[in-house]
């Protein structure tokens, strides 16, 4: 998976959290949607935006690893 791919995931996957959940509460605040809809939607929208964070976030900070051959050696 390229770095550039995993960003966008990442964005589109942890915007619906950040853009879609205030939206859905806004529209139940002013009754144009039941309560139940923000109380079923958002936690849909956290577990959405934690998965994208488990499965993305690895492929754009992977790890460093050492150059091979090269030991750090502790005396």
């Amino acid at each position: 998976m390229s770095r550039l791919r995993a960003i966008l995931g990442f964005i589109f996957c942890g915007g619906l959290l950040i853009l879609a959940a205030p939206h859905v509460i806004h529209m139940a605040l002013i009754q144009i949607i039941p309560w139940s809809v923000p109380i079923i939607v958002v936690p849909i929208y956290a577990f959405l935006s934690y998965a994208a964070f488990r499965v993305f976030w690895p492929h754009i900070f992977p790890k460093r690893q050492e150059p091979a051959g090269q030991e750090i050696r502790h005396n």
